[in-house]
């Protein structure tokens, strides 16, 4: 018997968030460092929701440029070196998240999409901190 398969987390708001946004990833010698080419980059770890053709959850993404989106994703780099690069970027991108969620001057769907993706993470906006 398998198991059902756990629902998956979509924002499709948060992921539009990111054009126009700066790399997170900013890997030397790869990133383009151009806004107008940023995206959402999902994780490609099995523990943020990855499995074959499935995309990680939404909130397990971070702005990248189509550079290193597309190292990321199809570059030759070993795993652990892509995991890496990717927390990095993911603990940028929460920061991100937390700076907008606790702006009053941010766009409300903005502060929405990114409480979104807080909640999912269990973490709170910069306002909450202990």
């Amino acid at each position: 018997m398998s198991l059902p398969k756990p629902e998956a987390h979509r924002n499709p708001y948060l992921l539009a968030m990111a054009r126009g946004k700066p790399c997170l990833f900013r890997l030397p010698g790869i990133c383009n460092f151009d806004p107008a080419t940023t995206v959402a980059c999902h994780s490609n770890l099995g523990a943020h929701g990855k499995a074959g053709a499935r995309k990680a959850d939404d909130e397990y993404s971070a702005w990248g440029c189509f550079n290193c989106h597309r190292w990321l994703d199809q570059g030759s780099a070993d795993g652990t070196r892509k995991q890496l690069a990717f927390m990095s970027a993911h603990l940028a991108q929460v920061c991100e998240w937390r700076a907008i969620a606790g702006s009053a001057a941010a766009d409300p769907k903005d502060r929405t999409a990114a409480q979104w993706a807080l909640d999912h993470l269990n973490a709170s906006p910069l306002g909450e901190l202990p």
